[in-house]
């Protein structure tokens, strides 16, 4: 009788563990997905010659970065530093 009391309060405790963690889970991605969306979601006030809405600012920075792939760039900065301290 009490082993089998024991195993079905064990199996209470892990389900309810397992809810936690989901509940957890839940609440994290949509905490996550509320932040990213209300970045995403913010306009710059429109333009007072044209009227038009501008660009999202974010969107704008990640399409104007650079781009360095293959580290060409980040290659190239290194490359300048190191044979400016050469000179000296």
């Amino acid at each position: 009788m009490n082993d089998e009391l024991r195993r079905i309060y064990d199996s209470v405790l892990l389900r309810e563990k397992r809810r936690k963690e989901l509940s957890n889970h839940r609440r994290n991605v949509a905490a996550i997905v509320d932040f990213a969306s209300s970045i995403l979601r913010r306009e710059e006030p429109k333009d007072q010659n044209t009227g038009v809405k501008g660009q999202n600012r974010t969107l704008q920075q990640i399409n104007n970065s650079m781009k360095d792939y293959r580290g060409t760039i980040a290659g190239e900065m290194f490359r300048q530093r190191f044979a400016s301290d050469k000179k000296m």
